[in-house]
């Protein structure tokens, strides 16, 4: 991908929003750093142009490409839950907590003991 190792506005602004909100241990940010520079990545191969996105633009139509991105990467369901913690914690620190749903409304499967290998099934997450 050529946004790779060019600094784009989306990944200057996700690591402002990092730098500025110092939650967790350091190792927990630096994880979250690295799962923000994830998505912005993402998103950029699912067709959005990041080089002129903000961070404040996270909307449900981003959630929704980078869930169908995951879906089809086959990504196991609790790798998917631990990166919907990260884009809630994105969503909550440009207040707007509302462009992410909750699990249960994005049809991720509710099992009683998930196994690490289970995958995830999204039906009818809006495009838009």
């Amino acid at each position: 991908m050529k946004y790779k190792y060019l600094v784009v506005r989306l990944h200057k602004e996700l690591s402002i929003i990092c730098d500025n909100n110092m939650d967790g241990s350091f190792a927990t940010q630096s994880e979250r750093r690295a799962i923000l520079r994830q998505f912005g990545d993402d998103l950029a191969r699912a067709g959005f142009n990041i080089r002129r996105m903000s961070a404040q633009d996270l909307k449900g139509r981003h959630v929704g490409a980078l869930l169908r991105r995951w879906q089809s990467e086959g990504l196991p369901i609790l790798a998917i839950k631990n990166r919907m913690v990260v884009l809630r914690w994105w969503a909550e620190k440009i207040g707007n907590p509302g462009a992410i749903m909750s699990d249960e409304n994005l049809v991720l499967e509710k099992l009683i003991a998930p196994t690490p290998d289970a995958v995830l099934v999204v039906s009818e997450f809006p495009q838009n």
